[in-house]
């Protein structure tokens, strides 16, 4: 119960840091839609998946906020995360 309100409260920082970057490139569009698709799959519960999508939209950006808070949480999710109970 605690882990679905932490991944809870990573998706709402996630999506206000989201809602805060403006996309004015094709790059920057790309790295939108990969970030997108993470946070889907950090929804679903899919950790392994979103960690893929931020670690692919840090490549295409290194500097975007949004990716490396996500890579950021999920590195700190992983850690609180047992692997028996993924």
């Amino acid at each position: 119960m605690k882990l679905r309100y932490f991944m809870f409260f990573i998706l709402i920082g996630l999506l206000f840091a989201a809602s805060i970057s403006g996309c004015s490139t094709a790059s920057q569009v790309d790295v939108t839609e990969t970030l997108s698709e993470a946070q889907t799959q950090l929804a679903s519960g899919d950790l392994d998946g979103a960690r893929e999508s931020y670690e692919s939209a840090l490549a295409a950006d290194p500097t975007n906020a949004e990716s490396n808070f996500g890579a950021a949480m999920l590195g700190i999710l992983n850690v609180a995360v047992d692997e028996n109970t993924r």
